[in-house]
This record gives structure tokens, sequence and C-alpha cells, in this order.
């Protein structure tokens, strides 16, 4: 597995998601697109970053995680950089 390319973030987030029970995808292409930008594809990033986009997604009882869900969890991280 090559963890630069952008085509393996949706289905290695789905993987996660099923682990939890999750059957559905709940990341926007969007959402997924400035994940792995913001990560520069390390996947240890991207996991970090979409666990507390879904915490936050779920507090505020959303269906999906969007691309404003990242980038304010990208904003308040500092380790990495924020996408435009």
């Amino acid at each position: 597995m090559n963890p630069g390319r952008l085509e393996i973030v949706p289905p290695w987030l789905m993987g996660h998601l099923a682990a939890a029970g999750v059957n559905k995808g709940l990341f926007t292409s969007d959402a997924v697109a400035i994940l792995h930008e913001a990560a520069s594809g390390s996947l240890r990033d991207i996991d970090r970053v979409a666990h507390n986009a879904v915490r936050s997604s779920a507090r505020r009882k959303r269906k999906l995680i969007e691309r404003d869900v990242v980038q304010a969890i990208l904003q308040a991280d500092s380790y990495l950089s924020p996408v435009p």
C-alpha cells in the first residue's frame, strides 16, 4: 500500500469505520481530499485527524463529515498545517 496516494484513503477510512461497526461512508470527498493533503498522505496523521473529525461531528449530531469539520480540526491541531 502506498500511503501517499489519495485513492487509497477512502477505502482505508471505510475499513476503520467498519471495524467500529459503521457500514457507510461518513467523509465527503472534499473532506477526504483536504485530510489527505494536510497529512501529506501519512496514514497515521490521517487516522488521528479523522478520529477527531468523527468525534466532533458526533457531538454536533452531523451525519456526514464535511470539509469545514476537517478544517476546524486542522486549525486546532498545531502538528499539521491547515489547508486553505
